[in-house]
């Protein structure tokens, strides 16, 4: 039997939204993040003329069709990117939208000239780079786990530098022996200023990562031609259409992978450093127009299943384990938070157990297999008395519910 493939309502939206806009400018004191540029960088600067070239650009993501089941292991997830001109006019089309991924941070920290630290020419210096942890550590020795393999920082890996001008927030570093030190990247061209600037960030500090695309995330651009026939390409960039530029970004849709992006990075415990998944989708257009967008992430597709076991009403005190699934392949879905409520008929009552209370409600969240146990215990029974809890995702998405009847 020949399966269509599902398009699905994603669980949507980042634990972080950084949603950082940059802007073009004729001034050199325009605060924001912008576009790279450079040999490796990922600027294009064939657009039209002053008037109608890339000024800005925003991400956004359409909600009822926002995922498809590749029902190869994978997801696809669509995005527009809305390109104009420094008057709101769409640019022209055929505008070329550079799209880069990175979902694995190997080194942050913070560029401070009171430590030291510089981004000058073509080299950032930081005297005390930290893991996506918070340790302390080197550029030529920090290293983060995927699929049981070390990954060091490596020629053309990714550095974005926020708080700086719109041509320096997006550089890899460059090929070749000693552009890794312990202390200093070098990248494959120049900055056009030198960091920190005061301008851009009064407390005299920028901050910057190091990141690469680890988990299999890969975009896929677009192009659509006078008909407005649109053909997906694996080229890594989309060309413009009316001042919109339609993108994709497959991942893969497994239990070690799923949510990736979607939590709070302190909480996944799948990958090493802890801290170290984190998702930022980068677009660039032009040399003055660049978004850093963390509200991407590997999202889980909605409508699937929360089931209990043991799956019979319970008579007394016990203990019910849950398994959540995604409406897509049915991939277990790691730290969800599942909300409860609690209904009583009569005098007896439980108190919940195994989770946290959060806001008057008591909650729980999914382990890295997408499974919580709840421990129920029934306090003053009375026979003939029943107690319902529902536990359910956000927005209800998915619900179960366990009954306690205490016999008669």
């Amino acid at each position: 039997m020949l399966l269509k493939k599902k398009v699905i309502p994603a669980m949507f939206g980042a634990f972080v939204s950084l949603g950082l806009v940059a802007c073009g400018s004729d001034s050199a004191d325009t605060v924001g993040v912008g576009a790279a540029t450079g040999v490796g960088a990922t600027g294009d600067t064939s657009t039209g003329s002053s008037n109608n070239s890339a000024h800005t650009i925003v991400l956004t993501y359409p909600y009822s069709t926002l995922i498809t089941n590749e029902e190869d292991g994978t997801y696809r997830r669509i995005g527009v990117a809305i390109v104009t001109d420094n008057e709101g006019n769409p640019v022209p089309d055929g505008t070329k939208v550079s799209l880069n991924v990175i979902d694995s941070i190997l080194a942050t920290g913070t560029i401070d000239a009171g430590d030291g630290d510089s981004v000058t020419g073509s080299v950032l210096t930081d005297t005390l780079p930290m893991t996506a942890a918070g340790d302390a550590t080197t550029f030529d020795v920090v290293s983060i786990k995927r699929n049981g393999e070390e990954h060091f920082i490596e020629n053309w890996d990714h550095i974005l530098l926020f708080n700086a001008d719109a041509s320096d927030i997006n550089r890899v570093i460059a090929p070749g022996e000693g552009m890794i030190t312990a202390n200093t990247l070098a990248v494959t061209s120049d900055y056009s200023m030198a960091y920190p600037d005061s301008a851009y960030y009064p407390t005299g500090t920028t901050a910057y990562v190091v990141g690469v695309s680890s988990l299999g995330a890969h975009v896929l651009g677009t192009e659509t031609d006078a008909d407005g026939a649109v053909t997906i390409t694996a080229e890594g960039h989309s060309l413009t259409k009316n001042g919109r530029a339609t993108f994709y970004v497959a991942y893969p849709a497994n239990v070690s992978t799923i949510n990736t992006g979607c939590v709070d990075p302190t909480l996944d415990t799948r990958v090493s450093p802890v801290g170290s998944a984190q998702v930022f989708l980068i677009a660039s257009a032009g040399a003055n127009a660049t978004t850093v967008d963390s509200r991407f992430c590997f999202s889980r597709i909605a409508q699937g299943t929360l089931t209990a076991s043991p799956a019979d009403a319970l008579s007394d005190s016990g203990v019910v384990d849950f398994t959540l699934r995604d409406g897509g392949d049915g991939v277990r879905s790691p730290f969800t938070t599942v909300y409860t409520t609690i209904v009583r008929s009569g005098a007896t009552s439980v108190t919940l157990g195994g989770g946290v209370e959060e806001s008057g409600r008591y909650v729980y969240r999914t382990d890295e297999g997408g499974r919580f146990s709840s421990i129920i215990t029934v306090e003053g029974a009375v026979a003939g008395d029943t107690v319902e809890i529902t536990y359910a995702t956000a927005e209800n998405h998915e619900t179960a519910k366990v009954t306690v009847t205490i016999p008669g």
